[in-house]
C-alpha cells in the first residue's frame, strides 16, 4: 500500500501532505502528520527509487517546524520518528546538523514525559461523591449522599457524558455498589438496605429491596450472597432468601474483594483474610498486629486480579502497595510509592493509585515501575476510581468532582 501511494505521480502524495500539514484544524492536521510519518518510515525500508529525495524536499522542513513549535508531545514524537527515518540520507543528515540543538532539547522533553500519557476527557462538578461504577452497557452509576444518579457514557472522544436519571429511593447516603452476574446493579446504603436495579434501554428501575438490619459501608456480590461491612467487627453475609451470618468476627474489616468464590478482607490491623464462601474456612494472607509510630496500619484498599492480591497500606514500611499470590500467599512484588494511598484500580497493563493529596500515580503491572502521575486537584483527596474498557479512568474526589481520563 505504501509503495503504491508514494509511487503515484512520482511522489505527488508528499506535496499533498505538505499542504495538509499547514492546516489549523487539529484533527485533520493530526491525521496528516500520522500519515506523513508512516510513509516516511516506509520509504526507509522500501527500495529507493528516488522518492526519498522527493519526500525530503516536501516534508523535511515541516517536520523540523513541528519539532520546534508543536504544543502537543505526540506531535513532537511523530516528527522525531519521521526525522529518524531521514537520517539514512546523507543530504538530510547534513541539513539536520543545523537543528541539532532543538532535536536534543525535544528528546529531553520527551524523555521526561510519562511513558503512558493521559488526556483528561471531561470534568464534572457533582455532589459529595462516595462511589461510582461504569457498567458494561456504558452507564456510569454515581452514588452520592442524596441518591443514585445514572449517567450515560457517550463517545469518549467527543467528551460526552449525558445525564440519564436521578433516583432517590434510598433514604440515606448510598455508600457502595456491585454488579450482579445477571448484569443488574446492587446498591448499599446506611439506611440498612440493599436495592437491586435493572437497566434496560435507558430505563432504571428498582426491582428488589433487601433489609440488611445493619448499615452497609462496603459491598461485594456473588450470584447468591451479598457480602458487606457494617459498623462493628466482621463481615456480614446475606443470602437473597434473608438468611445471614457474620464471618471474621474478631477483625475490623475496611475493604472487600471477591475472586473465584473467595472473599478477601483488608483489616484494620494490617492483616488480609481469605474466606472460602463455600466452606466458611478462613486463612491469613498477610499477618497483622503491626503498628507503626504507635498507630495501627490498616489496609485501606484491596483488589484481587488474575490470581494476585493487591493491598494498600501505609508507606512507612517502604511499600505502599504489596502484591501477594492468592494461591500460596507469598509476596511477589510491591510498589514503593511514598504517597499516602487510599484507593486503587487495575487495568490489563496499569495500576492506578489514588492519594490523599489529589494525585493519581500510574504504575506498570509488568515492570512494577511508575510510568506517570495525574494531577487531579490540589485541595482534595481521591476517594474512588474505576477503569472503563481499559482505556478510560474515572476518578472521584472528596470535593465532589468527577473526571474521566483517556489513554492517548
Amino acid at each position: 500500500m505504501a509503495f503504491v501511494l508514494v509511487s503515484h505521480e512520482f511522489g505527488l502524495m508528499f506535496e499533498t501532505l505538505a499542504e495538509c500539514l499547514k492546516s489549523e484544524q487539529r484533527e485533520f492536521f493530526s491525521a496528516c502528520l500520522v500519515s506523513a510519518s508512516w510513509l516516511t518510515y516506509m520509504l526507509s525500508i522500501l527500495p529507493d527509487t528516488g522518492l526519498r529525495g522527493a519526500a525530503r524536499g516536501c516534508l523535511l522542513k515541516h517536520f523540523i517546524s513541528i519539532l520546534k513549535s508543536a504544543k502537543h508531545a505526540d506531535d513532537k514524537a511523530l516528527a522525531m520518528l519521521a526525522l529518524k527515518s531521514f537520517i539514512q540520507d546523507p543530504e538530510c543528515l547534513h541539513e539536520l546538523t543545523f537543528h541539532m540543538k532543538d532535536i536534543i532539547k525535544t528528546l529531553r522533553e520527551l524523555k521526561s514525559l510519562s511513558f503512558w500519557p493521559m488526556k483528561c476527557l471531561n470534568f464534572f462538578v457533582m455532589d459529595k461523591n462516595l462511589a461510582f461504577h461504569v457498567h458494561a452497557n456504558a452507564y456510569l452509576f454515581f452514588l452520592s449522599s442524596d441518591g443514585l444518579k445514572i449517567y450515560r457514557c457517550g463517545d469518549v472522544e467527543r467528551n460526552c457524558f449525558t445525564k440519564s436519571r436521578k433516583l432517590r429511593e434510598h433514604t440515606k447516603a448510598v455508600t457502595s455498589f456491585a454488579i450482579l452476574p445477571t448484569g443488574k446493579l446492587c446498591s448499599g446504603s446506611v439506611d440498612k438496605s440493599l436495592r437491586v436495579w435493572s437497566l434496560h434501554d435507558g430505563l432504571i428501575n428498582c426491582k428488589e429491596v433487601h433489609d440488611t438490619k445493619d448499615q452497609v459501608h462496603n459491598l461485594a456480590i456473588t450470584d447468591n450472597i451479598a457480602c458487606f461491612i457494617s459498623q462493628g467487627a466482621g463481615v456480614k453475609l446475606l443470602s437473597w432468601n434473608g438468611a445471614s451470618k457474620i464471618v471474621n468476627p474478631n477483625k475490623y474489616v475496611r475493604c472487600l474483594s471477591l475472586f473465584e468464590g473467595k472473599l478477601y478482607c483488608g483489616c484494620n490491623d494490617n492483616s488480609i483474610q481469605e474466606i472460602d464462601l463455600a466452606t466458611g474456612t478462613s486463612s491469613t494472607i498477610q499477618a497483622g498486629n503491626r503498628k507503626l509510630l504507635a498507630k495501627a496500619n490498616p489496609v485501606h484498599a484491596l483488589e484481587v486480579k488474575d490470581g494476585l492480591v493487591y493491598s494498600v497500606c501505609s508507606p512507612l514500611d517502604g511499600a505502599a502497595v504489596k502484591i501477594c499470590s492468592a494461591s500460596d500467599y507469598r509476596q511477589v512484588g510491591s510498589l514503593p510509592s511514598t504517597l499516602d494511598i487510599r484507593c486503587l484500580t487495575i487495568s490489563a497493563e496499569l495500576i492506578y493509585l489514588g492519594t490523599k493529596t489529589g494525585v493519581v500515580e500510574v504504575w506498570s503491572r509488568n515492570k512494577l515501575v511508575r510510568v506517570g502521575v495525574l494531577q487531579i486537584g490540589s485541595n482534595c483527596r481521591v476517594t474512588c476510581m474505576i477503569v472503563f474498557g481499559d482505556e478510560v479512568l474515572v476518578v472521584g474526589t472528596s470535593d465532589g468532582r468527577l473526571q474521566a481520563w483517556g489513554l492517548t
